[in-house]
């Protein structure tokens, strides 16, 4: 059976890498609060006013022409919504907004442009639709409408809600409009006979009296004219907005800052969780290697005050030097003159401190050190150590002079 090795996420590390990156990613998020809070305020000021209708999308007959009142026939699900996209409607609306006095030449302009190109891309945003209806349809109807001013956005809230209501009362005319051209089709029918002739007296008298009762039809189908109602009728108009719904500078900066935030921290947990570099001791189990010793950081106050050395003899690296260097004297205790290398894979590990401490350690101890510093390009060693004394006698290895043994502490470069 396949051995495999779960690795756990350790919480507790996530948060040390966020901790690490805290200063960068509360620096962006304040900066991109900032930049969306000074873009929002300027935006142009957006008011937002709504009217609503009432559906009785009652079933039956689409009409009956010779009653006191003639109806528009249902309206199937969707059609409102699609009429709304439609050039009879927004055409209409189109007009109206054109030689409204309410909107200014401004207002006319921009709202009859972003209305024409919404209309091609059937994505209506200056106005909106929205609905609360049952199963039969019937229900109310709620348009939004958003201009640059209070005034505007009410006026073109109504204006649409107007020419809604006037397409519905549209589809009722149809039905009188097609019996009005029926019955002028037979009043001309019966005009062409009267008008050639050849009847009998009967004939005539029933042509007569056919004319006379077309004539009271269609009569009665014109005076319906004025009663034909739709599906839709008028349940509030609009009413003046107090305040605007955009831009809301505050509001958009916290959420952006917010996002930044979650952003940044998720970002830096993944790069936690990716990075492979070591920090403690516990990230050396999983590759079960020993641990010497674990050193805590110098302050830098220390190391420019004091230097190097001085600095590591305070309590804490004092004693884990003590610690590393009773490691690694079991570690050397067969070889007579044992050699340590000091590497890293990276600048500013600390090699430099490390080299000097532990020497100053081994020293301390009665043991003879030599220190060869093999970094040809940015040796520290002869720093460090003659800022801790002067009185050291550095030599080379090689060239004039070289090849002297070294007094006390001493570096050969």
């Amino acid at each position: 059976m396949e051995d495999r090795t779960v690795q756990e996420i350790d919480l507790s590390t996530i948060w040390a890498g966020i901790r690490r990156r805290i200063g960068w990613i509360l620096g962006l998020s304040l900066l991109f609060t900032l930049i969306v809070f000074l873009w929002s305020r300027t935006q142009p000021t957006v008011y937002e006013a709504s009217a609503s209708l009432i559906a009785s999308n009652t079933q039956g007959q689409d009409g009956v022409v010779g009653t006191a009142l003639i109806k528009a026939p249902p309206l199937p699900e969707g059609a409102v919504g699609q009429a709304l996209q439609s050039t009879l409607v927004l055409g209409s609306l189109l007009q109206s907004i054109k030689t409204d006095p309410i909107f200014t030449s401004a207002q006319q302009v921009f709202i009859t442009n972003h209305l024409t190109k919404e209309l091609r891309e059937q994505k209506l945003s200056t106005i909106k639709i929205s609905s609360q209806l049952d199963l039969n349809g019937n229900g109310i109807y709620t348009l939004t409408a958003q201009a640059s001013s209070a005034k505007a956005a009410q006026r073109l809230a109504d204006l649409a809600s107007t020419a809604l209501l006037n397409w519905d009362a549209g589809r009722a005319l149809q039905n009188i409009t097609k019996a009005q051209v029926g019955f002028r089709s037979q009043l001309s029918q019966i005009e062409r006979q009267l008008a050639a002739g050849g009847q009998t007296a009967v004939e005539r008298q029933t042509l007569i009296t056919r004319r006379v009762t077309t004539q009271d039809n269609l009569a009665q189908v014109t005076i319906l004219q004025n009663s034909a109602v739709g599906v839709l009728t008028l349940l509030s108009g609009a009413v003046e907005p107090l305040n605007a719904v955009a831009p809301k500078p505050v509001r958009n900066a916290v959420l952006s800052g917010l996002l930044v935030l979650l952003l940044g921290m998720g970002l830096a947990a993944l790069l936690t969780v990716s990075d492979r570099t070591i920090r403690s001791e516990d990230d050396l189990l999983a590759l079960n290697m020993p641990t010497l010793g674990v050193l805590p950081r110098l302050r830098k106050r220390d190391i420019v005050f004091n230097g190097i050395v001085r600095a590591a003899r305070q309590a804490g690296l004092y004693e884990a030097i003590g610690f590393l260097r009773v490691n690694l004297m079991t570690l050397f205790q067969n070889q007579a003159h044992p050699i340590l290398m000091i590497a890293s894979t990276v600048p500013g590990e600390g090699k430099s401190s490390l080299t000097a401490t532990l020497a100053d350690g081994f020293a301390s101890s009665g043991r003879r050190v030599l220190i060869i510093d093999a970094d040809l390009r940015r040796g520290t060693q002869s720093a460090v150590w003659e800022k801790f004394s002067n009185e050291g006698q550095w030599h080379q290895l090689s060239g004039k002079g070289g090849g002297g043994q070294p007094k006390k502490h001493s570096e050969i470069l």
